[in-house]
C-alpha cells in the first residue's frame, strides 16, 4: 500500500525538516531497484516491525561524538534546522533547536499538529525528532527513529559521526538501510546556544553541551571576620 502524503497543506516537508532525508513515497529517490518495493511497503507497517534496540553495548567506547549541536540543510543546500543531540538513558536523541528561515517561502507551522500521543500540538522547538538511537562501537548510531511531522509517521533511521567529528551522515529508511536516503548535517560548535536557551528539556539534565557535564562553580570563601579591637 503506497504510503499517503496527507492533506495538501502538508504536502510540503517544512524547511526545518527537509534536512532529514525522510520524505514520503518516491521523494526518499531510492535507488538500486527499490522502488516496486517502497510502493508495497506501507510506512505505518515499517514502525509495526521495527526491532525493539539490543542491549546496552559496553560503556566508555572511544570516539567521535555524537553529542552537541549540528547543522541540517534543506535540499537545495541552503542551511536548513538546527539540532542538538544529547544522550538519554542509554539512547541517543536529537531535537530542533533552531529554524532557519527565507524571506521568498512562507513560515512553518509552530506547532506538531499532525503528531500523536504526548507529541500532538506540541511546538516543533525543542521537539524530539530523532531518538532511539544506540551506539554501535566508537561512530556508529542504529535501531533509532525519525519522525515525520507532517503527517506524525515514524522511520526507521541510523547515523554515524566521521572520524574527525566535523559529519554527521543520517540515513532515514523503510524496512532496511537499502530504501532509504543518507544526508550530511555539519558539526556546529558548542557556543551555537546558550544552555539555557536550549528549548525543551532543560539542559542541565541531559549533561550539558557535548555530553559535558556542567562544570560547578566553586562557592566563594566567606570573607574573613575583622579581628576585634582591643580596648584600650
Amino acid at each position: 500500500m503506497r504510503p499517503t502524503s496527507g492533506s495538501k497543506q502538508n504536502a510540503r516537508l517544512p524547511r526545518a525538516f527537509s534536512g532529514l532525508g525522510v520524505t514520503l513515497g518516491l521523494s526518499l529517490g531510492v535507488s538500486l531497484g527499490a522502488t516496486a518495493l517502497m510502493l508495497t511497503t506501507g510506512f505505518s507497517a515499517v514502525a509495526e516491525t521495527v526491532k525493539p534496540p539490543p542491549a546496552a553495548a559496553a560503556a566508555h567506547v572511544e570516539g567521535p561524538l555524537l553529542t552537541g549541536f549540528w547543522q541540517a540543510y534543506n535540499d537545495d543546500g541552503r542551511p536548513g534546522g538546527v539540532f542538538y543531540f544529547y544522550e538519554k538513558n542509554g539512547f541517543y536523541e536529537g531535537r530542533l533547536v533552531k529554524a532557519v528561515t527565507y524571506p521568498e517561502e512562507p513560515p512553518d507551522d509552530p506547532l506538531c499538529k499532525a503528531c500523536t500521543g504526548e507529541k500532538k500540538n506540541q511546538p516543533m522547538m525543542g521537539l524530539v525528532i530523532v531518538y532511539g538511537m544506540k551506539r554501535h562501537g566508537a561512530a556508529k548510531y542504529e535501531d533509532g527513529h525519525i519522525l515525520d511531522p507532517r503527517d506524525g509517521k515514524v522511520w526507521s533511521a541510523e547515523l554515524d559521526v566521521t572520524p574527525d567529528n566535523k559529519k554527521l551522515n543520517l540515513r532515514g529508511y523503510i524496512g532496511t538501510p537499502l530504501l532509504g536516503q543518507t544526508r550530511v548535517w555539519t558539526r556546529l560548535p558548542d557556543e551555537t546556544m546558550a544552555p539555557a536557551d536550549i528549548p525543551g528539556e532543560p539542559i542541565a539534565a541531559l549533561g550539558g553541551v557535548q555530553g559535558k557535564k556542567p562544570v560547578a562553580t566553586p562557592a566563594a570563601a566567606p570573607a574573613a571576620k575583622p579581628a576585634a579591637s582591643k580596648a584600650q
